[in-house]
C-alpha cells in the first residue's frame, strides 16, 4: 500500500504518553532508551528486493528530545504541542530508512510530563502501545526484572511464520474466506449527497457519541442474554445503520483482529493485526436478535479463520479496484477494551492517548471503547465523502437505533426505525446506488507485486550482532 501511495498519512499514527508525578527524569531516558532498544520493530526499516525485505538496524540513541514548557502558560503549552504535532505528521516516513518510530518528550513541570509519539502503522499496532507502556513501568521500577533477552523476537517470529503461515498450511482457511467473499463482493454505497472522488486525500475528521451509563447497560445486558460479546452488539446496530444509508442488504464491514497465536507473541512490539472482512446479509423480517446472533457467529468464524492473510484475500478474489475505493469492504468498525493496571506506589502513572492526526483510512469508521460505566462511540469519515452534518444525523440516529435494538430485541428490524420525518425524507433524497467511475484500475498486479507475493523475507544488517534467529 506504501507503494501505491508513498505520500499518503493515513497510515500514520500520533499519540502523547502522559506522566504524572514526581519522577527521575534521568531514570527515566534510560528505562525508555532499553525499552525501545529491546524491540526490533522499532529500528526497523523496509526495502523492496523482488518483494518487500524487512531490515533490523543496530538502535541508535533513543533518548527522546526534551523540550522545556515549564515556563509556559496552560494555552501556550497546548499551542506548543499542536505546533510539534503538526511539525512531526509534516515529517514523511521512508521506509527505507530508520526513524519509523520517533519520540520527543515535553516538560511542563516537576510532576508532568508528556512524551509525543509518531510512527508509522507498518510497525506498531494498539496492543504493542500498551506492552510498551508495561516495559517502561518495569523498567523504571525494577531494572533486574526487566530481562528482554528471555522473550521471543520479532525475527525468530517471522521465521517462525514462514514455516507455519504457508498457502499449503492455510488451505482450509483459504476455502473459508473465499465461500465468505466470493467472486464478486458487493461494493457499499452509502448515499452521501456527493459524487465521490477518483482519487482521494485521506483527509479526515471524526465525531464522539458517548452512549450514556443507563444504555450503556442496557447493552452488556442484551449482550449477556443473547450470548453476544458488547463488540458483536454494535456491530449488528451499526450495519442496520448502514443499511438505513445505502438501501442494500448484503454489506461487508471490516474487523481488525489481533492475531498473536504463538507462544510469546504477546511480548513482541510490532503489526500484527488482521482485518477480517464480515459479510452479512440483513432480513428485515428478522429480530434483531437473531440478526445479532448471527452475526456473532459469523465473527466467531471469522477469528477461528483469522490468520488467512488480508492481502491473500484480495489476491484470491482477483477483483478490480476502483479509484478511491479500498478493497473488499469500504467501512470499518473496531472496539478496542483493555483493563487499567492498577499502580504500585513507586509505579509511574503512564497514561497513553491517540491523537487525530487529521487522516482516515476508509470512508467509514465506527470506534468503540468502554470508557468508566459507559460506551464511548466516534465515527471517523473522510471529508471528501461525507458532511459534517451528515455524520453528525448518522451519529445521533445510530444511537437511536442502539436504543430500539436492545429495548425491543424480539421484535422484527423492519419495526425498529426510529427516524424522524425530516430524516427519512433526507434519506429519501439520497442517491445510494453505486457511483460511476470515468475509470478503474487493476489492483491484482500490484498487490501480487507488493504485498501478496511470497512471504515476507527477514534480514538483519551485518553490524547487529546478538539478535535470535
Amino acid at each position: 500500500m506504501v507503494s501505491l501511495a508513498p505520500s499518503a498519512r493515513n497510515y500514520v499514527i500520533q499519540g502523547g504518553l502522559r506522566i504524572r508525578g514526581i519522577i527521575d527524569l534521568a531514570a527515566v531516558n534510560r528505562a525508555w532508551t532499553d525499552v525501545v532498544h529491546s524491540h526490533q520493530a522499532l529500528s526497523a526499516r523496509f526495502i523492496d528486493e523482488d518483494g518487500p525485505v524487512q531490515l533490523f538496524d543496530a538502535p541508535q540513541c533513543a533518548s527522546p528530545e526534551l523540550t522545556d514548557a515549564s515556563h509556559l502558560t496552560a494555552q501556550e503549552a497546548e499551542e506548543l504541542i499542536a505546533e510539534l504535532r503538526r511539525t512531526e505528521l509534516n515529517g514523511s516516513f521512508d521506509l527505507s530508512r530508520v526513524q519509523l518510530f520517533r519520540a520527543r518528550m515535553i516538560r511542563f513541570g516537576s510532576d508532568n510530563h508528556l512524551i509525543l509519539i509518531t510512527a508509522h502503522e507498518i510497525i506498531i499496532d494498539a496492543w504493542s502501545i500498551s506492552l510498551l507502556l508495561r516495559n517502561l513501568r518495569q523498567r523504571y521500577v525494577d531494572v533486574a526484572a526487566f530481562l528482554p533477552e528471555n522473550r521471543a523476537s520479532l525475527s525468530s517470529y517471522a521465521v517462525w511464520e514462514a514455516q507455519h503461515m504457508t498457502p499449503e498450511a492455510l488451505a482450509s482457511q483459504r476455502c473459508y474466506w473465499r465461500r465468505q467473499i466470493g467472486d464478486d463482493p458487493p461494493v457499499l454505497s452509502l448515499g452521501t449527497g456527493r459524487v465521490r472522488p477518483q482519487t482521494n486525500s485521506y483527509r479526515g475528521a471524526s465525531h464522539a457519541v458517548l452512549l450514556g451509563s443507563e444504555l450503556s447497560k442496557q447493552v452488556g445486558q442484551f449482550a449477556r442474554r443473547h450470548r453476544c460479546t458488547t463488540s458483536t452488539t454494535l456491530l449488528a446496530c451499526f450495519k442496520l445503520l448502514l443499511r438505513m444509508y445505502s438501501g442494500q442488504d448484503d454489506i461487508i464491514v471490516g474487523m481488525p483482529h489481533v492475531v498473536r497465536d504463538q507462544p510469546g507473541s504477546a511480548e513482541i512490539v510490532g503489526f500484527f493485526l488482521n482485518m477480517l472482512p464480515i459479510r452479512t446479509a440483513v432480513d428485515v423480517d428478522q429480530s434483531f436478535a437473531v440478526h445479532a446472533l448471527r452475526i456473532q457467529g459469523l465473527v466467531s468464524d471469522a477469528i477461528a479463520n483469522s490468520a488467512y492473510p488480508f492481502g491473500w484475500m484480495v489476491r484470491d478474489t482477483r477483483l478490480y479496484r476502483e479509484a478511491g475505493r479500498s478493497p473488499i469492504f469500504q467501512v470499518m468498525f473496531n472496539m478496542y477494551s483493555e483493563a487499567a493496571e492498577p499502580l504500585g506506589q513507586h509505579d509511574l502513572d503512564l497514561t497513553f492517548r491517540e491523537y487525530e492526526t487529521g487522516y482516515v483510512k476508509f470512508g467509514l469508521t465506527l470506534y468503540a471503547q468502554d470508557q468508566n460505566d459507559e460506551i464511548a462511540l466516534q465515527l471517523a469519515y473522510a471529508e471528501d465523502i461525507f458532511s459534517s452534518d451528515l455524520i453528525f444525523r448518522m451519529a445521533d440516529n445510530l444511537r437511536c437505533l442502539i436504543a430500539a435494538c436492545v429495548e425491543e430485541p424480539l421484535a422484527p428490524i423492519k419495526d425498529l426505525s426510529c427516524l424522524s420525518a425530516s430524516d427519512v425524507t433526507m434519506l429519501d433524497s439520497l442517491d445510494g446506488s453505486a457511483q460511476p467511475y470515468e475509470a478503474e484500475c487493476p489492483l491484482v498486479e500490484a498487490f501480487d507485486k507488493i504485498i501478496c507475493g511470497t512471504s515476507l523475507a527477514v534480514h538483519c544488517c551485518p553490524c547487529i550482532t546478538g539478535l535470535s534467529a
